[in-house]
């Protein structure tokens, strides 16, 4: 068989499948595209263009240039669809790196996810229920704290609620100006009667105002979810830090500690992928999902844990200024 022959067959084959698929040279030259990353990527994904004018946020396919394999598929956000996305060297005789190929497909929500987050649902329902229960029963006085209960499980159903949508459909990034340092207390206040009650002590480290620009209702999601872990992480009490500073005029950084449990060394880089949890009652998508919300905002997030001693959580976003120093 020629190599003419070899190559149509081969691209006949990519065009069967449903991922996106691009195939490049040693020198990142788009060589092959299959209809279905034309319609990912859109025109820019053609033969004989340079990789980082085609898609240049993928930086998976660089790293497999250089020779390097990514472990099964990745989770990256581009263009605020999320993808997953596997790459890998083409290598010739003698292994010289002649290419590389990276497909991706649009991540979805797998069958056990849905029956898992189905399943957590239903036990804050039952715990609604009864609570409902023993409220008709009993007098007033007993009335207080059974509310406080069927509010904590009506908060935790609308957060499993809103991560199961939030994986199952990207979310899309808005940003507008905002007072980041208040979007931040509104946030903890919501959370005070949890701290009061497990015994958690918080330090904020928040200025007055922090002017920035961002999506305010994924900022939200993301405080809370950061916030919402710590407070796990510390069921018989501790002590919570929450702090929000700027390094600079384009970004910010908002760090969440707690003095909890910590998390298992092996787990750590593991951390954001989908799916994985270490709680009883969790579903594994609130940190997967900050991820994504920090990714969305130019950003990065990283976690420092040490098993007994608590684990701190920085997420560093590009949230520059609003363009007049206030746009409030």
């Amino acid at each position: 068989m020629h190599a003419t022959e070899a190559s149509s067959l081969v691209a006949q084959a990519l065009e069967g499948l449903l991922s996106a698929v691009i195939v490049t040279d040693d020198a990142g030259v788009v060589r092959l595209v299959n209809s279905r990353a034309r319609e990912f990527f859109g025109p820019a994904a053609a033969e004989g263009r340079p990789l980082e004018e085609a898609v240049s946020d993928l930086l998976q396919v660089r790293g497999a240039l250089a020779g390097r394999r990514m472990e099964g598929e990745q989770e990256v956000v581009w263009q605020g669809r999320c993808l997953a996305v596997w790459s890998g060297p083409i290598l010739e005789e003698g292994g010289r790196i002649g290419g590389a190929v990276c497909q991706a497909r649009e991540a979805g929500v797998s069958a056990g996810l849905v029956a898992g987050a189905a399943h957590e649902i239903r036990n804050p329902l039952a715990a609604i229920r009864g609570g409902i229960q023993l409220m008709q029963a009993r007098g007033a006085s007993e009335h207080a704290r059974h509310l406080a209960l069927v509010l904590r499980e009506i908060d935790r159903m609308d957060r499993i609620l809103r991560d199961l949508l939030l994986a199952a459909r990207p979310p899309q990034f808005h940003p507008e100006p905002l007072d980041a340092a208040g979007l931040v207390r509104e946030v903890l206040q919501l959370q005070r009667p949890a701290m009061v009650h497990q015994g958690v002590v918080l330090a904020e480290e928040l200025a007055p105002e922090e002017l920035a620009v961002g999506d305010p209702a994924l900022l939200h999601i993301l405080v809370l979810n950061l916030v919402v872990n710590g407070l796990e992480a510390m069921p018989d009490g501790g002590r919570l830090r929450v702090a929000l500073f700027r390094p600079d005029a384009e970004h910010l950084v908002l760090e969440v500690a707690d003095t909890g449990q910590g998390i298992p060394e092996n787990l750590l880089p593991r951390l954001f992928e989908p799916y994985l949890t270490t709680k009883p009652r969790g579903t594994g998508l609130g940190l997967a999902i900050c991820r994504r919300i920090v990714q969305l905002h130019g950003g990065d997030i990283a976690v420092e844990s040490s098993p007994g001693r608590g684990t701190r959580i920085t997420a560093t976003l590009r949230a520059p200024l609003p363009p007049d120093g206030t746009g409030m």
